[in-house]
């Protein structure tokens, strides 16, 4: 939601930097009803009930945010345990890379580590990296036991 949002230029109107202006009070409206009817348009029915009445986008966005947006050790271990557990399993190499790719960005997007670019920050990621290809290389099937050990 947030990407589509951007794409049109309203973000603001869910990060609550977009403020009702008193010489152009119509046009926010109007486009804060429009913003609010994306959002509700892309819920499931359940959950659109919840939110139907709300008047402005910032209290539809900070209500679903408070009721769906939160992750705990729970989600963080069942996304590692996937991991752990992925083989190739008879997949093509790519479809096995793919998924594996797919679970490590679920994993580094649900732990949110903040920005660096210190020396320690691009050996902590070439590490990262590291044991990325041991991981992948571990759950390649047998077939690929004579590149593994070249690798």
């Amino acid at each position: 939601m947030a990407r589509a949002l951007k794409a049109r230029n309203k973000i603001g109107f869910f990060e609550g930097t977009e403020i009702k202006d008193k010489k152009d009070n119509l046009k926010w409206d109007r486009v804060n009803a429009i913003v609010c009817s994306w959002i509700l348009n892309s819920l499931f029915e359940s959950i659109y009930m919840d939110h139907a009445y709300s008047e402005f986008v910032l209290d539809i966005w900070n209500d679903l945010c408070a009721t769906y947006y939160k992750v705990d050790g729970s989600d963080l271990f069942n996304v590692r345990q996937h991991i752990n557990s992925l083989t190739q399993s008879g997949l093509s190499v790519s479809d096995y890379f793919n998924k594996l790719d797919g679970l490590w960005k679920e994993f580094d997007a649900l732990i949110k580590c903040t920005k660096c670019v210190c020396e320690a920050a691009t050996q902590q990621n070439n590490h990262s990296k590291l044991m990325k290809l041991m991981q992948f290389l571990s759950g390649l099937d047998d077939s690929f036991n004579q590149v593994k050990i070249h690798i």
